[in-house]
């Protein structure tokens, strides 16, 4: 505001320059209008003072002629002796105006004839008096006069114009200075006014900034007393001049010691982190450091409790504190003080050292474990357990930075990237490359964590090498014996059936019962058989899947078909209920394998005379529309503890009871592994005693795919 208030008076100051040089100018024109003027007036009176003269000489000589009274002479005598300086005076009066000397030039020739006539009129009235008066009869003289007269008439009537002009510019001039006046009169009200104006505005804004600047050092007073951090201000010498509650609530002084020898007691008890039972110098602690000009950044030191003595350890109650600061500097650049802001950070340090003692123990208990262990960020190796340096033989401190991938055989580094781009929790099984260039299978089993405060990944490696060479004997065992088994049970099959429908004869009934037994145990062996072909099957990736478009209608009345004998044996009842109508996708065949699975445990396992029911409804979630096929009965149910163990292998629940009702315990798990190869999932619901649902859900058709399957 005072920069606007000087501008006005500049501003001012250039009006009143200004308006003078206008006043300067004005007067100055004033000034050369009166000298023409002047001029003007002096051609008149001269004009005048010839005229009168010129006829004065006249009235004399006329006296002088008719009368003969030499009295008359003396206005003639006196015209005669200066009407030829008037002339003169008159001629150079117009000299600068070229029309206006022309008429003097010849007004003066009038002027010498005149006068030539009024001597020649005087001599001859001397001696021949009436000579005179035929010269005086002639009239040329008086021709003279009044060309005289007409001249000076002329002459008059030119100065007149000539000073009624000037005259008007001297009246314009006079006008416009009037106006020159008044204008600056008015701005340099205008510019008091508007320096008036900024002067109120200044003293209003100085009392606003007062007001705002006392609002606001209250605020900041209130503001520093709430910080959780303590801050301290100083002067150039590095004593504190000023502080909040917490400053001095963090280094317990109730009010700020005038004398620097009042900190003694406070600087006695600030120690270094590292070793707490030394006393920190003063030219290190931070206000003497920020006041010195340095910034201050992070520092750490420990602070005593009261009645530590300098080089003893302290106790319980110590508290460990971060400074940060920086000196104050004025407009100029000059150091006028420093601040710096005190944090507590005596629970983060607890902390930090919790984390530590924490990492320790894992790194113990990581090096113990069997198990490879590998933290790891944006797939780089930050930390390894000695598990993981045996399996690869390679020292640790070699595998700090390492990429995970250069672990990897080089036919899995595009799925383990991908794995690691991903950061998902997962579970996969590749080969890891030792140093020596040689390979082992590794089970690693990965997830996101957050480690030192910034997202990373852990992954945890078991060499799975001997398993996997276990289970290939097997699964190869299994294959082979199951398809050596295959020929002669299909032939034993086929000879027991034939013997017992009585082909070959009537049978004994005790050796007819035998064949029944000898029949039913053939055909369950067959069923085991081929279910562990399956299942082989399955777990290679060679099941071979079909998939068309299906009508819920259709699977559920073909499986109702299929197993309607088998619920006759039972005594069951079988009920159906289909209100899905959209179609799915599926292998026919395999998705009314395992309806008829499902199917076949509810009847085998549920109560006689009970009834046994299917349905097919559509099931609507975020993800997508599902089919959900569902088998009910009524039975013993089954415990939540044994839920987990239904869709694994070889697996049944009370085996004496299957035994009685026939099973391999395959075939939930060869149906899980058909609906999950659809795409689907599958589960069960039970109420132990009362009734049990299996069921599995299969996604829709999309609406362009059920267009073309209504379609064809």
């Amino acid at each position: 505001m005072p920069r606007r208030i000087l501008a006005g008076f500049v501003l001012g100051l250039l009006v009143l320059v200004s308006a003078a040089g206008l006043l300067a100018r004005s007067i100055t024109a004033l000034q050369a209008e009166r000298i023409p003027a002047r001029q003007a007036r002096a051609e008149l009176e001269e004009l005048v003072s010839f005229l009168a003269t010129a006829e004065d000489a006249e009235t004399g000589q006329r006296g002088y002629l008719l009368t003969g009274d030499s009295t008359y002479l003396p206005p003639y005598e006196s015209a005669r002796g200066v009407i030829d300086s008037q002339v003169t005076r008159l001629d150079s009066l117009t000299a600068k105006d070229p029309t206006e000397h022309a008429v003097v030039v010849a007004l003066q020739a009038r002027v010498s004839a005149k006068m030539a006539e009024l001597a020649e009129t005087i001599r001859l009235r001397n001696s021949q008096a009436r000579a005179a008066r035929v010269l005086v009869l002639e009239r040329q003289g008086k021709r003279d006069m009044a060309a005289i007269r007409t001249l000076v008439a002329a002459l008059r009537q030119e100065e007149r114009q000539r000073l009624d002009e000037h005259l008007q510019a001297y009246t314009s001039g006079v006008r416009l200075l009037l106006i020159h006046i008044g204008v600056g009169i008015a701005l340099q009200f205008l510019l008091v006014g508007i320096l008036l104006a900024f002067v109120r505005r200044d003293q209003s804004f100085r009392a606003e900034s007062a007001a705002r600047l006392t609002n606001e050092r209250e605020f900041l007073h209130a503001l520093l007393d709430n910080l959780g951090e303590g801050v301290a201000a100083t002067d150039s010498s590095g004593v504190p001049s000023m502080s909040n509650r917490a400053f001095r609530e963090l280094f317990g002084v109730d009010a700020l010691p005038e004398s620097d020898a009042g900190w003694a007691d406070v600087r006695s008890r600030i120690r270094n982190i590292e070793w707490l039972e030394t006393t920190l110098p003063v030219s290190v602690l931070p206000l003497r450091r920020a006041a010195r000009g340095e910034r201050v950044t992070n520092t750490a030191f420990a602070f005593a409790p009261p009645g530590t003595r300098i080089g003893e350890s302290p106790g319980p109650g110590t508290r460990y504190i971060v400074a940060n600061g920086q000196p104050i500097l004025d407009a100029s650049g000059k150091q006028v003080g420093a601040v710096v802001a005190f944090r507590d950070v005596t629970q983060e340090y607890a902390a930090t050292a919790a984390l530590q003692a924490s990492e320790e123990r894992f790194r113990r208990l990581s090096d113990a474990a069997t198990d490879g262990v590998i933290v790891s960020r944006e797939g780089i190796i930050l930390e390894v357990n000695a598990a993981w340096c045996r399996m690869c033989g390679i020292h640790e401190a070699a595998l700090i930075g390492t990429p995970m991938v250069d672990l990897v055989a080089p036919t899995d580094r595009d799925a383990v990237a991908r794995m690691v781009h991903e950061n998902r929790t997962v579970t996969y099984t590749i080969a890891c490359l030792r140093a020596d260039g040689t390979t082992f299978d590794g089970q690693v089993t990965a997830r996101p964590i957050i480690y030192h405060g910034a997202p990373a990944r852990i992954s945890v490696v078991r060499d799975v090498t001997e398993w996997t060479r276990v289970n290939r004997l097997k699964s190869e065992f299994v294959s082979t014996v199951s398809h050596e088994l295959r020929t002669p049970l299909t032939s034993i099959h086929g000879a027991l059936k034939l013997v017992a429908s009585g082909t070959t004869g009537a049978l004994p009934a005790k050796v007819q019962q035998l064949l029944t037994i000898a029949h039913n145990n053939c055909e369950r062996l067959v069923r085991l058989v081929n279910d562990m072909l399956d299942l082989d099957k399955i777990e290679a990736g060679k099941l071979e899947i079909r998939p068309t478009a299906l009508a819920p209608t259709d699977i559920v009345r073909s499986a109702l078909d299929g197993i309607r004998a088998m619920a006759e044996q039972y005594r069951m009842r079988l009920e159906e209920r289909v209100d899905a109508c959209r179609s799915f996708r599926g292998d026919r065949d395999r998705i009314i394998q395992v309806l008829t699975n499902l199917l076949s445990n509810a009847i085998k396992f549920a109560e006689s005379e009970t009834v046994v029911s299917i349905s097919a409804t559509e099931v609507t979630t975020a993800a997508q529309d599902r089919i959900r096929f569902a088998v009910t009965n009524s039975g013993p149910g089954i415990q939540p503890s044994d839920i987990a163990l239904l869709f694994t292998r070889f697996q049944q629940l009370d085996g004496s009871d299957a035994r009685h009702r026939g099973g391999t315990g395959l075939g939930l798990a060869i149906c899980k592994a058909i609906v999950e190869q659809h795409g689907g999932v599958i589960g069960v619901d039970s109420d132990p005693g009362e009734t049990t649902t299996f069921w599995f859900e299969l996604p829709v058709l999309r609406t362009r795919e059920q267009a073309v399957v209504l379609r064809g």
